[in-house]
């Protein structure tokens, strides 16, 4: 059975009337600072792609990809932490937000040597989802680009709270 808590305004209402409520959200948020189409505040994903084609995830074969279905970012790259955490920073003020959601794009691992550098063993997992497939995981990559833009976002905005998503090949963590 699935469960659906959004639609427990009841349950929420109680909650906020006795702890307060920020409206914390998640969700994917590359699409949005890397738009398919110009913002207000973005150049668009191909612009983007066509000075920076390295911030852009690679296949196994090692070759950039265009930004068609979403934004698939190469997050071992230093200067797309920086590009992304501005990015951020820009969208939270256009907002007045004292939140921001950083989670990655679905189906947005890199296959880039950097990104597939230290990749953390997963065959012991099971059937769960990608992880059966692809038999590895890049949890630490995915908490060091997390550590990264929070560091970097937080030191204009201190008080700025983030949600991030955990699952799919960064759900698990190493071994050791």
């Amino acid at each position: 059975m699935q469960r659906n808590y959004h639609r427990l305004p009841n349950l929420r209402n109680v909650h906020d009337q006795v702890f307060g409520s920020l409206g914390i959200g998640f969700s994917h948020s590359w699409e949005y600072i890397y738009p398919k189409k110009k913002s207000a505040l973005f150049e668009s994903a191909f612009d983007t792609f066509k000075k920076h084609p390295d911030f852009f995830w690679a296949n196994s074969a090692g070759k950039r990809m265009e930004p068609i279905h979403n934004a698939a970012l190469c997050i071992s790259n230093p200067e797309l932490l920086k590009d992304i955490s501005e990015r951020y920073i820009k969208w939270a003020e256009s907002k007045k937000a004292v939140h921001i959601s950083i989670s990655p794009s679905d189906g947005t691992a890199c296959s880039c040597k950097n990104c597939t550098a230290n990749p953390i063993d997963l065959s012991h997992i099971g059937e769960y989802r990608a992880a059966h497939v692809v038999k590895k995981g890049n949890t630490p990559l995915y908490l060091d680009y997390y550590r990264y833009v929070t560091e970097h976002v937080t030191k204009k905005y201190p008080e700025m709270l983030f949600t991030g998503l955990i699952y799919d090949t960064y759900l698990y963590a190493p071994k050791q």
